[in-house]
């Protein structure tokens, strides 16, 4: 049996990290299961030296990695640009259109996938962040032109109010 993912918070320090193992080792014993310390990692701020790290993550005896890039399908850290952070639901909305745009769908077809599938790519994501405006707006747009079309060729126009 192995423990579900977790995350621990603590100082940069050795008396840390020994607490930190020791209760870990207390956890395998009291419920019978195992840490796997080949997949675990340890993230430390900009402020502590590279010297620190290594005997710190020595201690733990786990790898240093430099962010976790997400956990549970989110990311762990959200810097000033969102927009950039949250780019990969955008791919993913993009790939989905792509992949539809040469299929003859008809008007009711198109209305399910922007609904069903479109629209629910951004939801998990928006339980746990506010995403910007510009952001939303531009995914808008995207399924917006799958809707009417992407060619000025088609004739559609896309009026809003």
């Amino acid at each position: 049996m192995f423990a579900d993912d977790s995350l621990l918070f603590s100082k940069a320090s050795s008396a840390e990290c020994l607490t930190i193992r020791s209760v870990l080792a207390e956890y395998e014993v009291a419920f019978g299961q195992q840490i796997n310390l080949a997949e675990s990692d340890v993230v430390f701020s900009k402020g502590v030296s590279d010297e620190i790290r290594s005997e710190l993550a020595g201690i733990l005896e786990v790898g240093i990695v430099e962010k976790h890039g997400k956990y549970l399908g989110l990311p762990t850290v959200v810097g000033r640009n969102k927009t950039e952070t949250f780019s990969y639901i955008k791919e993913q909305l993009c790939n989905k259109l792509e992949g539809w745009q040469g299929k003859l769908l008809s008007g009711a077809g198109k209305d399910i996938l922007i609904r069903v599938v479109a629209q629910a790519l951004p939801s998990y994501t928006m339980n746990c962040f506010l995403l910007p405006k510009s952001f939303c707006h531009s995914l808008h747009q995207m399924c917006a032109q799958f809707w009417w079309g992407s060619t000025s060729a088609d004739g559609k126009l896309h009026w809003f109010s």
